[in-house]
């Protein structure tokens, strides 16, 4: 391992450890900077988009989310993560929840 991968995998383990305690802004510092290093590893790509949108930044962490899709369109955890956080953010704005909203979001 080299010590970019091994600089990588520390920021990694550390937006992990972040988002499992709920830190998110801390988990999407950590998951840029790993991404800086891996920028077409969709599991980085998943974390991140998911620390930020849970960390109030809901349009940058979709962006991620439809990265990772791109890198791996047939990963189910990464689809469904995408819709659920287009059907949080579209009821954040008001826009009614449901089955319907979640399919526009996944093709899109």
């Amino acid at each position: 391992m080299t010590p970019k991968q091994d600089t990588s995998t520390n920021h990694w383990a550390q937006a992990l450890r972040a988002f499992n305690a709920e830190r998110y802004k801390l988990a999407a510092l950590h998951a840029e900077k790993a991404r800086a290093s891996m920028p077409r590893d969709a599991r980085v790509l998943l974390l991140l988009g998911q620390a930020l949108a849970r960390s109030a930044r809901p349009t940058q962490g979709i962006a991620r989310l439809r990265q990772a899709r791109k890198l791996e369109p047939d990963n189910p955890t990464v689809r469904v993560t995408l819709a659920a956080t287009l059907d949080e953010a579209g009821r954040r704005a008001g826009a009614p929840a449901g089955p319907g909203a979640i399919g526009v979001g996944v093709g899109g």
